[in-house]
């Protein structure tokens, strides 16, 4: 984790709430379109090719990936990244899900 990511997450322990830079703003985004992604083929009656579905995953997984290391999130525990995700998306639940 980047020594900005770890003030921000201790700058949120003290104030209950966290302020995105824009790093961190895309990172979530990025999860978010992993998640739907995620979602989307596991709940569509019509069944994706094994090559349609694997490139999909892919591509959000390399973005998601990508935007949470440039925002030092890699090593966020689940939680917290949870708490990030739903400042933006409130219904989205990662952990126990």
């Amino acid at each position: 984790m980047t020594p900005d990511a770890l003030q921000t997450l201790q700058l949120a322990d003290q104030i209950g709430g966290m302020t995105m830079d824009e790093a961190t703003r895309a990172a979530v985004h990025a999860f978010y379109r992993l998640y739907k992604t995620t979602q989307s083929l596991l709940n569509t009656e019509h069944q994706p090719t094994h090559t349609e579905a694997t490139r999909s995953l892919y591509e959000a997984a390399r973005e998601a990936n990508a935007k949470m290391q440039a925002a030092g999130l890699l090593q966020v525990n689940e939680s917290d990244f949870e708490a990030l995700v739903r400042q933006v998306y409130p219904d989205v639940r990662i952990c126990g899900a």
